[in-house]
């Protein structure tokens, strides 16, 4: 030990001393640099989880407005947000949360091309995530709402067979009749509700599916 303590000493003498300090200068920076980079991560990220809340307290609000007008208000107060949160800081934690979110304002603003695009990014982002059964659903209903029928059908079969046995399986299988009914089909429309009766016969769809029935036949 003393040996190779002596070698290292000998090593930092033989250096010149202009290069030492050099060295000791531009190792201060890296460090100082490090702990610089840290600090502003840390900062930064306090403000978006800030910034996550105040948006998210607007969602909530405007999800519990009866107030149509005061409702849009605060849908609009949350996009913003939820819209600056996502270009503006790139590490947040919860960002599928916040696309989910977005969506959703954007959904009750009744601008649903942009809606389908977040829903969108989020199913190819986010494909293991806790919100994708309810992120393809919302994406049905965009298209059932442009009256993309067909492509509402897709996506709705699609959730009925990732998803059957899970709480929005009865309503895919439900908007998949609709879907069908809107088009005209009303033979496939009606096996759709029979399905939906047979499969999920305690479900609020099933009772929907029934009134339906009864109107085709």
């Amino acid at each position: 030990m003393y040996e190779y303590l002596k070698k290292i000493w000998e090593f930092l003498k033989s250096i010149d001393k202009r290069k030492l300090r050099i060295y000791g200068l531009l190792g201060g920076i890296g460090i100082a640099a490090v702990a610089a980079f840290w600090i502003y991560t840390a900062q930064m990220k306090k403000m978006a989880v800030q910034k996550f809340v105040e948006a998210t307290s607007f969602y909530m609000e405007a999800k519990g407005q009866d107030k149509k007008e005061k409702a849009i208000q605060e849908y609009k107060k949350a996009k913003f947000l939820y819209k600056q949160l996502l270009s503006q800081y790139h590490w947040i934690n919860n960002r599928e949360e916040v696309l989910f979110n977005l969506s959703n304002c954007l959904y009750a603003l009744r601008e649903y091309d942009e809606a389908a695009a977040v829903l969108k990014k989020l199913v190819e982002s986010y494909q293991d995530s806790y919100f994708l059964p309810w992120v393809e659903l919302k994406l049905a209903g965009i298209y059932e709402k442009e009256k993309k029928y067909s492509l509402a059908i897709e996506v709705y079969k699609k959730i009925q067979e990732k998803y059957g046995d899970s709480s929005v399986a009865p309503e895919a299988t439900l908007g998949i009749g609709r879907c069908q009914e809107l088009l005209g089909k009303k033979k496939e429309a009606l096996k759709s509700y029979q399905i939906l009766i047979s499969r999920y016969p305690l479900s609020k769809e099933a009772k929907i599916g029934e009134m339906k029935i009864s109107k085709l036949e």
